[in-house]
């Protein structure tokens, strides 16, 4: 009966070896995934700080590029309609307003371009560290 207890003895010590075996095994796995994950979360945090930061610079970048074209449009707005009231009759303001609407709608047209490229451009800048990244 001591030689049977013995070899359940042993059977069980064995057993309980396999186990933790198993558990440390599949602990380094986790472990390492887990580190795996971690760094991965740092580049991708990284990575968003950066796209952050550039998407922020590239609207106020855009921010003032508009201010600048409304306060041109104004001030020359202001001297055409000035020009505008020192005609000398109706007709001739009727024309004059006519070449002002029309160069203000160019204008506005180019700048308009102008601030949509230019916000293209900066979106795509801030999107890059994410290209690099995938």
């Amino acid at each position: 009966m001591a030689a049977t207890a013995k070899k359940v003895e042993t059977k069980v010590e064995n057993a309980a070896e396999k186990v933790e075996n198993k558990v440390e095994k599949f602990a380094n796995r986790a472990s390492a995934n887990l580190n795996a994950a971690t760094s991965e979360a740092r580049t991708f945090a990284s990575l968003y700080t950066t796209a952050l930061r550039s998407f922020a610079e590239g609207v106020i970048e855009v921010d003032k590029l508009i201010l600048s074209k409304l306060s041109n449009a104004a001030s020359e707005t202001v001297q055409q309609g000035q020009q505008i009231l020192k005609a000398r009759d109706v007709k001739t303001a009727i024309a004059m307003t006519a070449m002002t609407t029309q160069s203000a709608l160019d204008r506005n047209v180019s700048d308009t371009k102008e601030v949509l490229d230019l916000a293209n451009a900066r979106l795509q800048e801030s999107l890059e560290p994410f290209k690099t990244y995938a």
